[in-house]
Parts: C-alpha cells; structure tokens; sequence
C-alpha cells in the first residue's frame, strides 16, 4: 500500500463520525448520560453508532482511491465529503513541508538540502484566498509539524481555520512502511460554503503499517449547520487490510447532544471490500441506559437488520426486519 494510502486513513481517522447527525426521535436522555434505547430511538442511536465507523471507512478509502485523480475531480469530491476536504488538505502540507521524508531523500521540497537544519518553516497563500503558516521540526523518523489556518482555502469554497498540532514518526525506507502520528486540535473548523461547517476539539492517535491500523480518540465534533454535536471516548478502531478487502472491529463511547451516549462492541468482525460503500459481513453491539441493548447485523452489502432488548431483560425482543442502505 502507498505511502499516501496509509496516511489519508489515518488523517481521515478523527473525523468519521462527523457525518453522523442523526435526527431528534424523542426519547433521549440527551447530554452525557446514557441513553435508554425505546422503540422511538433504537434504529435512529444504532446507525448512528454504526456510521462513526463506517463513515470513516468509506470515506477516508474514498479520498485514497481520488488521490491521483484531476484537480478538477479532487475539487469536486472535497465539496460533498468533510473527510475528502481534510484529507487533501493535510496531506498536502505533509508531503510540501517535507515531514513524510524517508531518510535516502536528500532535498525537502522547498529546496533545502538534507545536510541544513531540519526545521522548516513559512507561510503559505490560499490558492482561493487566506493563508496558513507551518512550522516543522525534524530529526530522523520523528516530526513535529504545526499549522495555523486562517480562512486557508486551497479548494474551491472550502475553508480551514484554526490550528493543528501533528507528531509521530514515519519510517519508509523498508519494505514495510510503518507509522504513528498523534494528532491534537481545539476550536479547529473546516466549513465548506453550501454543504458543511464542523468544529473539532480533541485527540487522535494512529500507528499502522502496510497491513493495517490502529486508530484510538477522544474527539468531538459540532455540526454548526444543525447546532449538534457527536462525540468519541475511548474509542478504538482496529482495521486490518486484505489483497482486496478490509476486516475491522471498534469498540468505545459513542455520544450524541441528542441522544446521550452509548457504549460499542464489536461481536462478529466487519468484513468490507476496498472503497466499497457497506460491509459485507458484521455485528455492532449497542449498550444503552437501563439495561437496554440492540445490536446491528450486516446481511450483505446491500441491507442489515437491527434487533434489540427495549426491556432489560437479555432477550432481544424487537426486530427492524430487512432494511437497506439508503446512500
């Protein structure tokens, strides 16, 4: 797998839950608390639950399958999917400011020779309009990379403000690639004119090879377009990568203004082909409030069911029947 690949899941990791909004079914504990799962909220909480990770799935592959397309292609994929818009972005200033550098390289890209100082910094101009200053530190496998956005727009109508923080370190001289970058931001928002405007604060960490990932977060999100917020605790994401298909499982808190919050657990493995849109095999776990419980089970990449304990009592008394992806 390309370097690039990798690092788009990565980048990509912390925002999969934004596109998870969800819709005001009643019923909520709302806040922090947990939630008791009814008849009026359980499918609504649990594809919600089940989007934190799909969506990140999906749509950091998405952006990994664009990366060598047009500009005029990239540009029209990062004004319908907040994941596309960071994920260019960031890897962008990665490969410009030089922090993806393997050790035989001898030049960063804006000319300097590996035997100057590796630390690096400037300014660069939006290519629509704002700015966005970059420092890097440097030394080995080990970078440090701080980007301070101010209406930063390098995509048509698509804006980044506020600053990130980067770390970790990067080795690809191998044959096997391997990585692990912590990610820190607060009050960091990337909006788009017409179809997205999020605000994040929070942490990510990553480490993977070519094989696979390990994602962890405690991160939020608000969705300024529909004054919700969702959130991740402890929330861990575990994908390994197959010739043609991906197998992951999650498990953590999963917490929406609306709702309130649920726990996830993973009892049978996802099974997903490569910038597919659904997986084709799989069992979330969805602990809610007073006992209550569902659990979601993909039938195939086309449809899943949903079943749940409304009453406490460790049977699964309440079926959707079949239902079908409707993107």
């Amino acid at each position: 797998m390309r370097k690039s690949v990798l690092l788009t899941f990565a980048l990509a990791g912390f925002l999969f839950f934004a596109s998870c909004s969800g819709s005001d079914s009643g019923g909520s504990s709302g806040g922090s608390s947990k939630v008791k799962l009814t008849v009026n909220n359980v499918s609504d909480v649990t594809q919600s639950a089940f989007q934190t990770t799909n969506a990140m799935i999906t749509g950091s592959g998405a952006v990994s399958e664009e990366i060598g397309r047009s500009g005029e292609e990239k540009n029209e994929l990062v004004g319908r999917n907040i994941i596309a818009g960071f994920g260019f972005y960031i890897l962008d200033f990665l490969n410009e400011s030089g922090a993806l550098m393997s050790d035989n390289e001898e030049a960063y890209p804006d000319g300097r020779s590996r035997t100057q100082l590796d630390d690096l910094y400037g300014t660069k101009q939006g290519l629509y309009g704002g700015s966005a200053t970059y420092s890097l530190s440097k030394q080995g496998t080990s970078f440090k990379l701080s980007i301070v956005f101010d209406d930063y727009t390098s995509y048509p109508e698509t804006y980044l403000d506020g600053t990130l923080i980067l770390t970790g370190t990067f080795d690809s001289a191998s044959d096997a690639p391997t990585g692990k970058m912590n990610i820190s931001f607060n009050g960091f928002r990337i909006k788009h004119a017409n179809n997205y405007d999020y605000t994040l604060a929070g942490t990510m960490a990553m480490e993977g090879d070519t094989s696979g990932a390990v994602f962890t977060a405690n991160a939020s999100v608000k969705d300024q377009l529909k004054g919700t917020t969702s959130r991740v605790e402890n929330y861990v994401l575990n994908m390994m990568l197959q010739s043609s298909y991906m197998v992951y499982t999650v498990a953590g808190t999963f917490g929406h203004s609306i709702y309130g919050n649920v726990t996830l657990n993973t009892e049978e493995s996802f099974r997903q082909q490569l910038f597919a849109e659904h997986p084709t095999d799989g069992i979330l776990y969805v602990e809610g409030g007073e006992g209550t419980s569902s659990r979601l089970t993909i039938i195939d990449s086309s449809s899943y069911k949903i079943e749940a304990d409304l009453n406490g009592d460790g049977t699964f008394e309440w079926n959707s029947g079949t239902l079908h992806w409707t993107n």
